[in-house]
């Protein structure tokens, strides 16, 4: 019962630590990248607008503007079922129409651990469309509660590897907090600005910041820098 009644009481403090946290003063005050040419690139082939089947794969890169390190993350369809498409051995499972429903291992950095329940994009997003959610993290990240709110701008295209895609640009912000081990931290402010294709159902492009409040070393999932793009989706 004791150590029922310390989680309880880590949970409280938690919420009650990014309750009193202000969405005024986590809102980014960067512009969403604006409207491109999209004479520049050919439109994204007709192929990879098609539902997924098992050995496709989807290739991000993980850039950490920390340490400028980069890294490629491959998700692998491992099975196609009527309501479910299974990743890596279980690891990711979606709806076959894009929609996140589980992410019990964190591969693409920020864009896994943060996202909220079904993932950062919404069906037919207008602009001014707002939504906030409070959620655990995912996989790794599980320990960590965050706060966010989003708001969608208006659709832009957004030149990608694949081709031209068109996007709706969703600003994130809000806040995160870690219960691990019942050492409760001090909130970390989190903002981000997310790519989100309605064609692809999947975010092309997340720019993220989660910056510790405090010059005390913090732990993994409470500061980081990264830029997620997708780089490929490929046909088996």
């Amino acid at each position: 019962m004791l150590n029922l009644s310390k989680a309880v009481v880590a949970g409280v403090v938690v919420s009650a630590l990014l309750a009193g946290c202000s969405w005024r003063s986590a809102k980014p005050q960067t512009a969403v990248l604006g409207p491109t040419n999209a004479a520049v690139y050919d439109a994204v082939p007709a192929s990879l607008l098609q539902p997924l089947k098992a050995g496709d794969e989807i290739e991000y890169v993980v850039h950490d503007k920390s340490t400028g390190n980069r890294r490629s993350v491959v998700l692998r369809v491992d099975r196609v079922e009527a309501t479910r498409v299974r990743f890596d051995q279980g690891g990711r499972v979606e709806k076959p129409t894009g929609e996140p429903l589980e992410v019990t291992v964190v591969q693409a950095g920020d864009l896994d651990a943060m996202m909220p329940p079904g993932g950062w994009g919404r069906e037919s997003l207008q602009p001014g469309t707002t939504w906030s959610s409070s959620h655990r993290g995912n996989g790794a990240a599980s320990n960590m509660a965050y706060s966010l709110k989003a708001e969608a701008g208006a659709m832009v295209t957004l030149q990608t590897p694949m081709g031209a895609l068109p996007v709706v640009p969703i600003e994130v912000w809000g806040w995160a907090a870690t219960d691990k081990s019942r050492n409760i931290s001090t909130p970390s402010k989190v903002s981000a600005q997310v790519w989100y294709s309605p064609q692809l159902r999947r975010v092309v492009r997340m720019e993220s910041t989660v910056k510790a409040a405090t010059n005390l070393a913090p732990r993994v999932f409470e500061a980081s820098r990264e830029l997620i793009e997708l780089v490929a989706i490929r046909r088996s």
